[in-house]
């Protein structure tokens, strides 16, 4: 059988450990005919340490994109991809058309892809 397996080191369950899980599940799968492939990412901790730089300017290009969109605009992207609403709700709520909901999404979709 093939397995793929998330190695997530990280608060405490650090390298030391998982390194120890690696070896033994390599043994299980010797025994066994398992075949097993690891990928490891960061968790906790050092996720912050190595990826907070690149996560603090990705903030900052997507809020100094956001400021490229009217108000109106940036309402509706959040209606519609943080708050998770349909067309038809938010069309409603800003009591503009359906169809005023699919052109406003993608005019400011490509002011963002311009941005950026």
């Amino acid at each position: 059988m093939k397995f793929s397996i998330a190695v997530l080191p990280g608060d405490g369950v650090g390298p030391e450990v998982t390194a120890e899980g690696v070896k033994v599940l390599g043994a299980v799968g010797k025994r066994f005919g398992h075949d097993f492939s690891f990928r490891e990412g960061d968790i906790g901790g050092i996720a912050i340490d190595h990826h907070a730089l690149t996560a603090i300017l990705d903030k900052l290009t997507v809020d100094g994109a956001l400021h490229h969109l009217t108000a109106r605009e940036r309402l509706l992207l959040d209606l519609f991809y943080v708050q998770g609403k349909s067309y038809k709700e938010i069309a409603a709520e800003m009591g503009i058309a359906i169809g005023t909901v699919a052109r406003m999404k993608s005019d400011a979709l490509a002011k963002l892809r311009r941005a950026v």
